[in-house]
């Protein structure tokens, strides 16, 4: 159980890192310029006017963080809790991503395609560990 939620913790440590370090690739690509990031108004503009190619950026941050994050929970867990445990990163990074873009106003596609490409990418990291590291004996 202990070794579950340390891994469940260092998962979710390396989905914020690599989460991160892709807004501020995205945020430099495309900076905010004279927008004032309090104003609600100003943010929504400047998210309807974001060309296709920053959305798709935005959309890999969380993606990559949700398979990063879910492939370093699959290392640390046992082989047994490895299912469970980068699911539930996935999870939680998709849940983080749908509520962040709500309130920033992105398209819905943008928001479907984040969360469900997350869902996808936690159990594709899980598997590929499973192949890379196979459980003793087998």
């Amino acid at each position: 159980m202990l070794r579950a939620i340390f891994a469940l913790c260092a998962g979710l440590f390396a989905a914020l890192i690599v989460y991160t370090i892709s807004a501020g690739i995205a945020q430099h690509a495309w900076p905010p310029t004279g927008v004032d990031l309090r104003d609600p108004a100003q943010i929504a503009a400047f998210v309807a006017a974001l060309p296709n190619t920053a959305r798709l950026t935005l959309i890999a941050g969380p993606v990559l963080g949700s398979f990063f994050g879910a492939g370093v929970a699959a290392m640390l867990a046992a082989e047994a809790q490895r299912p469970f445990v980068s699911s539930l990163i996935g999870a939680l990074v998709a849940a983080n991503t749908a509520f962040d873009w709500l309130h920033v106003g992105h398209p819905t596609w943008m928001l479907a395609s984040g969360v469900v490409s997350c869902l996808l990418a936690a159990p594709a990291a899980m598997l590929l560990v499973r192949k890379v590291s196979p459980a003793p004996g087998k």
